[in-house]
């Protein structure tokens, strides 16, 4: 992972993972809030510039900069080692002399759930459909690579990971209307790092794919699929 003085910042868009909102007050007093997290594309820690505009709907953060940022998954303040020592590091180059979280201000699951349900449903599905797609599409490329793909069968069985995505569409559907017997933790489903494409994806497989632009796509799509089928069981659960 590159460090946050190496991270490019010569395109438009983002996408960050891991992320969370933080308030900052500057040397000169000013007082702005800025997106910190992973940048899934960039491969990289990395905060934005100062927020103009947060559509909380769409969880889109237009900077002043006009870049605009895209919050896939859920918060994470588990900041790590890395984490720690890039943010540190941001908040001394720019001269921060204090800071307070103000996530929970932009995202609850509460909130999150209070739109009905099939439109939740439909998100899903939406975004399982765009996961699935991708995923094909990616793995298609490595037709010519045996050898890659030989080292991947290893570590993953692809068919299954890709069947229990699939299956997503009934489970969730069952569980709106009633029908399913299981019990699901939407704080558990809502993570694109607890399911065995997650934990692939997140761990072997950035050997094989991390500087390849598909690979950011693909784990953004993955993580967005299960934002939005955690806030399904969320809505369930809170009705």
């Amino acid at each position: 992972m590159k460090h946050f003085s190496e991270v490019s910042l010569d395109y438009k868009n983002a996408y960050m993972r891991r992320w969370r909102v933080i308030e900052v007050v500057l040397r000169n007093g000013s007082r702005n809030r800025h997106v910190w997290g992973h940048d899934v594309l960039n491969k990289t820690v990395r905060a934005s510039s100062a927020i103009k505009n947060f559509d909380r709907e769409a969880m889109l953060a237009t900077t002043h900069s006009g870049r605009i940022y895209k919050l896939i998954g859920h918060p994470d303040d588990s900041r790590n080692e890395e984490y720690e020592y890039a943010w540190k590091n941001w908040c001394r180059i720019n001269g921060v002399v204090s800071e307070v979280d103000v996530t929970d201000e932009y995202f609850s699951f509460d909130k999150a759930s209070i739109n009905a349900a099939p439109s939740s449903l439909k998100k899903s599905l939406d975004a399982n459909k765009s996961l699935l797609s991708g995923v094909k599409s990616f793995f298609g490329l490595l037709h010519a690579d045996e050898g890659k793909k030989a080292q991947i069968r290893t570590e993953i069985n692809l068919m299954d990971a890709i069947n229990a995505h699939v299956k997503w569409k009934v489970r969730l559907q069952d569980y709106l209307n009633g029908t399913s017997q299981e019990k699901l933790d939407p704080m558990i489903i809502c993570r694109d790092d607890q399911c065995v494409l997650g934990k692939w994806i997140q761990g072997p497989a950035l050997k094989h794919f991390h500087e390849d632009e598909n690979f950011g796509q693909l784990r953004a799509d993955h993580a967005q699929f299960h934002y939005v089928a955690g806030n399904v069981v969320k809505h369930v659960q809170a009705n």
